[in-house]
């Protein structure tokens, strides 16, 4: 079956007509299956391409905040920060702020058997709390490093370790358990002292030869983890980690032989990575990356809810009040039960309005139109009869001087000739 087969198959049970409001649709200019065949055959956007959380932040998150992926460990490797010591039993200040420090107990096999980020490394830990209690017991730990699948402390501590090393590592609660801790096992706050051994390395996974469902399953990971940390309001790391579930279904790792049912599991499953992607971004105040996201999604779904929400939420952020009043409409006429979207499109309308009159008022006052003073005053019905009868007699007489003035012209014209 060609591709393109197998693309009709897929859409076969195509979404909703999107003509029937201004959808999403409109805003790409080319039609479902040639969206398709863009995602499949083309990188697209390059979301392969993993942006910094700081780069969403519009220029406001601070050094310590923008380490919060695999970047740091990439900045250790290349020596930017301080990797240079690994001396039996002295310690490293890993980030030069006393934070996260790491000692050689055993020294390792080295400096060639270190990982580096995107290594799949195998690890055993044990960590000890301040009052001695026991926690993260691990004889074997498998995950990939700078990934962000573990604590940010083992990401940064193991790309300096070497294989067969075993380091005590102490980490400020914001680089492991954090403000939040974890119930029934850290508290908020916890300082830890860790000791690691790094038991090997070997490369990461080749996704461009790895089957589809195999793919899928490595993207659910990652998002759960991404998950974890959006409950826990880590809103960066949560990103860092869709945008690593996204990387792995990059369309340049796709394959042309599988079932049109699995390609659709996989059209699908992007679309709620980017969904999770944009609901992170959203809560960075990343509002722009946000319509970048959502307009991504429309390529695949023009009529995900979801997407049209955060779109329009977006647009509000932004200020764009028409835009946002017309994504909060799609999102109604996708789902009429959506009661955020009935209020914002209500409390819209009100603000559109307040902006109305004062584009009229300016408007005014640029052309040099005095709008005359409205008397707030109510009258009572003896003023108001009172008024009338004063336009009555004002009239009258007005009449009256008329019908003086027309004798006297006749007058003049008769003697005149």
């Amino acid at each position: 079956m060609s591709v393109e087969e197998k693309i009709e198959e897929i859409i076969d049970t195509a979404e909703a007509s999107p003509g029937e409001v201004k959808e999403p649709g409109e805003y790409m200019n080319v039609s479902v299956e040639e969206k398709i065949e863009e995602i499949i055959d083309t990188a697209e956007a390059s979301p392969g391409e993993v942006k910094e959380p700081g780069e969403y932040m519009n220029g406001v998150a601070d050094l310590t905040e923008k380490k919060l992926d695999g970047s740091v460990a990439k900045e250790i490797q290349e020596g930017n920060i301080n990797n240079s010591n690994n001396t039996l039993g002295e310690p490293v200040d890993i980030l030069g702020n006393g934070l996260l420090v790491k000692k050689v107990l055993v020294a390792g096999q080295g400096d060639d058997t270190k990982p580096v980020p995107g290594d799949i490394v195998s690890v055993s830990s044990k960590g000890q709390l301040e009052d001695g209690t026991q926690i993260d017991i691990e004889d074997c730990i498998i995950f990939t490093l700078g990934d962000g699948d573990v604590h940010q402390a083992w990401d940064l501590a193991v790309c300096l370790m070497q294989v067969g090393e075993t380091c005590e590592l102490v980490t400020d609660a914001r680089y492991a358990y954090g403000e939040l801790g974890s119930p029934d096992k850290v508290p908020p706050n916890a300082k830890i002292t860790y000791t690691l051994e790094l038991l090997k390395k070997e490369s990461g996974p080749d996704y461009s030869i790895m089957p589809a469902p195999e793919r899928v399953q490595h993207v659910l990971k990652k998002k759960e983890r991404g998950n974890y940390y959006y409950r826990r309001s880590e809103w960066m790391r949560a990103l860092h980690s869709y945008q690593r579930a996204l990387a792995i279904l990059d369309p340049e790792n796709c394959t042309y032989n599988e079932s049109p049912e699995i390609l659709q599991s996989v059209l699908e499953e992007r679309v709620k990575v980017l969904s999770n992607i944009a609901a992170a971004q959203l809560k960075m105040d990343a509002y722009r990356e946000v319509v970048e996201s959502c307009t991504q999604i429309f390529q695949l779904n023009p009529n995900n809810e979801k997407a049209t929400f955060r779109m329009a939420s977006a647009m509000e952020k932004l200020g764009e009040t028409e835009e946002a009043l017309h994504w909060y409409k799609v999102t109604i006429s996708i789902n009429n039960q959506n009661k955020e979207a009935h209020s914002s499109v209500s409390r819209l309308n009100q603000i559109r309005k307040k902006e109305l009159e004062k584009e009229r008022e300016t408007y005014s006052r640029m052309m040099g139109v005095k709008k005359p003073p409205q008397n707030t005053k109510k009258e009572t019905p003896s003023q108001q009869k009172q008024q009338r009868w004063c336009w009555s007699k004002f009239l009258a007489g007005g009449a009256v001087l008329a019908g003086v003035a027309a004798i006297g012209f006749g007058v003049y014209r008769y003697f005149s000739s």
